[in-house]
This record gives C-alpha cells, sequence and structure tokens, in this order.
C-alpha cells in the first residue's frame, strides 16, 4: 500500500470517527423542556464516550473484564443507559452499567457519572475515586471546579459538554482529538506569570 492510500484511509477513518462523535451526542429535540429528550442524549452520550477514552493498560485485570459505567445520585435514565450499554464494547471488553449509592464502592468504575443531586457530595465522591483510573462526569459547572473531568450540559440539540483537562491528565487518561474538539470549553489550571 501507497503512503498516500495509507493517509487517504487514515483521513476517512478520522473523519467517520468524528461524525459518529457528532452523532452520538446530538439527540434531536422537538421541545428544549423535554425531560426525557434531554435524559436519552445523556444515556447515549455515556454509552458511547468510552470509545474515546484510552485507560492505561493496567485499568483492566484481563482482556474479557469489563468497563464497569457507575452512577451515582438520583439517576431517571438508567433504564435507557444500561439499554444502550448492553451493545456496546471497547477493545473487547463489555460495558456494564452500575449502580452505587456509596462512595467507598466507587474505586472499581472506569467512568463515573455523578447526577446533580449528589452536588453536595462533590468532593467525597471525588475523592473516592482519585487513586483509581476513572473517567469523572457531572452535570454542573461546580463539578469541574470540584476537580471533576467533564460536565454536561442540556442543550437545544442534545448535549454539549465542557472537560477539565488537567483533572482527566492528573487521572491517567487521555481523550481522543476528535472529542476535544468537540467540547464547548476545554478548563486548564491558570498557568504561572513568567518575567
Amino acid at each position: 500500500m501507497s503512503l498516500e492510500v495509507g493517509v487517504k484511509r487514515v483521513q476517512r477513518a478520522a473523519f467517520l470517527l468524528a461524525m459518529a462523535v457528532m452523532d452520538a451526542f446530538c439527540v434531536p429535540r422537538a421541545v428544549p423542556q423535554d425531560d426525557s429528550l434531554q435524559y436519552a442524549a445523556k444515556a447515549k452520550f455515556l454509552s458511547v464516550m468510552p470509545r474515546f477514552v484510552e485507560w492505561p493498560a493496567e485499568t483492566f485485570k484481563t482482556h474479557e473484564a469489563t468497563l464497569q459505567i457507575c452512577v451515582h445520585g438520583d439517576f431517571s435514565f438508567g433504564t435507557n443507559l444500561a439499554e444502550l450499554a448492553r451493545t456496546e464494547s471497547v477493545s473487547g471488553h463489555r460495558l456494564e452499567v452500575k449502580w452505587v449509592r456509596k462512595e467507598q464502592e466507587l474505586a472499581g468504575c472506569q467512568l463515573l457519572f455523578v447526577s446533580h443531586s449528589a452536588a453536595k457530595r462533590y468532593d467525597k465522591v471525588l475523592e473516592a475515586v482519585r487513586n483509581s483510573v476513572t473517567l469523572t462526569i457531572g452535570e454542573e459547572p461546580e463539578f469541574l471546579k470540584a476537580g471533576g473531568m467533564i460536565c454536561l450540559q442540556s442543550a437545544q440539540n442534545g448535549v454539549t459538554f465542557d472537560v477539565n483537562l488537567d483533572a482527566v491528565q492528573d487521572g491517567h487518561l487521555k481523550l481522543s482529538s476528535q472529542l476535544l474538539a468537540l467540547a464547548k470549553h476545554i478548563v486548564r489550571r491558570a498557568e504561572p506569570a513568567t518575567s
């Protein structure tokens, strides 16, 4: 295969990946206040999100280990998420949705969704996964300020999201460039001023 053909294949694959990301995160909404469509968009986001994350090899004990999507707090779209995740796998790891009520049980999660109902406990929840390789996703801007990695927000056509890139890197995770290109905001710690 020539270099030109290889480059075109990579470009096509990147384009198809970007289109899949955009499709996955955009759920048409007829009525902006329709909670069921908002929840469907969030469930879809959470079910495809693992495709765009690179976890360190040692995250999974075996090649057959499941990728745990954990949910903490009130979660009215859990059935929808479980149904979507049931058909997904990432690098051979089947997705499994788990509802977790106690912070001390969160450490085994690879992806953790923290609902807005747990806002008063963000610090405790994030501390519980601080030494784990866990992608943390919340629903309020305060979640990022507390050290969360991604904040989902409802939008006219589905969901938008902000990324706390420093928290992602501190958690030893990598997000795909296609995903980062779709983020509404990428938050970084302020760089120290140099003289």
